[in-house]
């Protein structure tokens, strides 16, 4: 359901008036299901847990064993109702992550880490996890990607939305319209008024004293750019989200995407076919996105960039598009209206969840049950062998003198015995008789 939109009254640098957002409300608060999400803490088993033992209980086993239920770990992160335990269910999700379990993590895992953190939790936090994939391997679905984008949307916050977009991206999982059109909306609304990407990191208390350190590597690896989860900088990021969006999107928006997209690339010279192909079509591009381009150009600072033949030539075609008057629509009243026609598409993904909530709660308990059975099965098996040993050192001690020559044998036979250590070939002592006579040595004159 559409819930409306509050608008501002405001003239583009064309002198078109437009229509500013600055209240977002694009899905109903029925979608996010919460009231049957929080039915889950009335199920018999959520009930019992008490996280501060059960915390105690995985850290304890984990540190003796070096294992972690996928099982336990689900239980405690769907039992968590507060932000007392946002720390507690993020350490036991990097620990599973770190095991050999972590294939066996449970769909409702994920599901319940990002509402948790949404709702109890720091944003900027949350957006830190989902980006460390390799530390903490939470990944959203399609519901939880919408749930994101329809909260960072109405908070305002462009940056983490539009990192929402770029982690579809990086998993190339736009699987339906109004994720893309909220992504795109998302990208177009940071790009409008960016902000700092990635937040600052505190200053080391410890001075830098000159000292060089050398740190012990078992190898150094070939640098290697994969262009694609290699990608830092937030324009690479964005235009690369624009462009995968637009191979798999059936609109008349496509030569804005790729023309921002490319722009953000630096990909001069397909920037400047679209807008040759533009002008020669007769083909309109939002006067949002020419913004948008502009503001890119007379951001770059790159002197080896600006010279290059390229880039000027993009420049002189952007503004023969302006002379065109071919620029004459808002690319975000479009995507706003895309979404709300797409909302239907999000109503029946929530109605799917509410019966995969139903489908958790029993695999859950089903999981509870076949765990407890693998585990009792190994205690009663731990047993047998305990008492078979207990019933083999009793039988020696009954049958001790029926039986002390064979005990006698095994126990020689057991010994180790080690080869003598080889000393080299001995040298044959030469006979030495008594009437041995030594030879007499006179001295000889020289011949001179």
């Amino acid at each position: 359901m559409w819930n409306g939109i509050r608008y501002s009254r405001a003239l583009s640098k064309y002198g078109r008036s437009l229509c500013r957002v600055w209240k977002h409300d694009f899905m109903s608060a029925s979608f996010k299901c919460e009231g049957k999400w929080d039915n889950r803490l009335k199920s018999a088993l959520l009930q019992k847990v008490n996280l501060d033992n059960m915390f105690y209980e995985i850290d304890n086993k984990h540190n003796l064993t070096n294992a972690i239920s996928a099982v336990d770990v689900d239980i405690f992160v769907n039992a968590v109702n507060d932000g007392s335990h946002i720390d507690e269910m993020e350490d036991i999700v990097h620990r599973l992550r770190m095991s050999s379990e972590a294939t066996n993590i449970f769909p409702s895992t994920h599901h319940a880490f990002i509402r948790a953190f949404l709702t109890h939790g720091e944003p900027n936090e949350l957006m830190r996890v989902l980006n460390d994939r390799l530390n903490y391997g939470i990944f959203p679905d399609s519901f939880c990607y919408i749930l994101l984008l329809d909260y960072f949307l109405d908070k305002g916050d462009y940056k983490n939305a539009t990192k929402v977009a770029t982690l579809q991206m990086l998993q190339e999982e736009f699987s339906n319209d109004l994720l893309k059109y909220m992504s795109v909306y998302s990208c177009y609304k940071y790009l409008s008024n960016p902000s700092e990407w990635e937040d600052k990191a505190e200053e080391s208390l410890e001075k830098d004293d000159g000292e060089e350190i050398k740190v012990r590597v078992k190898y150094i690896r070939n640098p290697y750019f994969d262009n694609h989860f290699d990608l830092q900088d937030p324009n690479s990021l964005i235009g690369k989200t624009l462009l995968m969006i637009v191979n798999n999107i059936d609109s008349h928006m496509k030569n804005d995407l790729i023309l921002l997209g490319n722009s953000l690339l630096k990909e001069w010279n397909t920037a400047t076919e679209i807008v040759n192909a533009a002008i020669k079509n007769k083909q309109p591009v939002s006067y949002t996105t020419v913004d948008l381009v502009n503001k890119i150009i007379s951001n770059e600072t790159d002197e080896n960039v600006t010279k290059e033949e390229s880039f000027q030539q993009f420049k002189n075609c952007l503004e023969a598009l302006k002379n065109e008057n071919l620029v004459d629509k808002n690319i975000l009243e479009f995507l706003e209206a895309s979404i709300k026609q797409e909302i239907p598409v999000g109503d029946a993904i929530a109605q799917e969840q509410m019966k995969v909530y139903d489908e958790w709660e029993n695999n859950r308990e089903t999981s509870l049950r076949e765990e407890i059975e693998k585990l009792e099965k190994v205690n009663k098996l731990e047993i047998i062998k305990q008492k078979k040993q207990e019933l083999l050192e009793r039988e020696q001690e009954i049958y001790f003198f029926d039986r002390e020559d064979e005990i006698d044998i095994a126990i020689e036979n057991k010994k180790v015995r080690y080869p003598k250590k080889w000393t080299g070939k001995k040298k044959k002592k030469k006979d030495v008789t008594q009437e041995y006579v030594p030879p007499e040595i006179k001295k000889q004159r020289s011949s001179s």
